[in-house]
């Protein structure tokens, strides 16, 4: 069973990675630096694989795609996480 601790872990990760969807943030090198880990690594949709340098390059030729009303927050609903143990600071 998960521990109160997991489960504000879970939460935190899912806030952070939400906060990487915000044009505003995504727009801003050193703020999208302070998110990723040196060591990130992700494979995308399309089976291409991102490091940080990668993703930070992308994200700076980014064009806005769209506005999105101040505090809407996308529609995603997380209700379980498995795998790897991530990290915290």
């Amino acid at each position: 069973m998960d521990s109160p601790t997991a489960g504000q872990d879970v939460q935190a990760v899912i806030e952070l990675e939400l906060r990487l969807q915000k044009p505003e943030v995504r727009a801003e090198p050193a703020a999208v630096e302070a998110l990723l880990h040196p060591g990130f690594s992700e494979f995308g949709a399309s089976g291409r694989r991102w490091g940080r340098t990668e993703l930070l390059a992308a994200l700076a030729a980014e064009q806005p795609a769209g506005e999105q009303s101040a505090g809407e927050e996308p529609a995603i609903t997380a209700t379980e996480m498995t795998g790897t143990r991530l990290p915290t600071t």
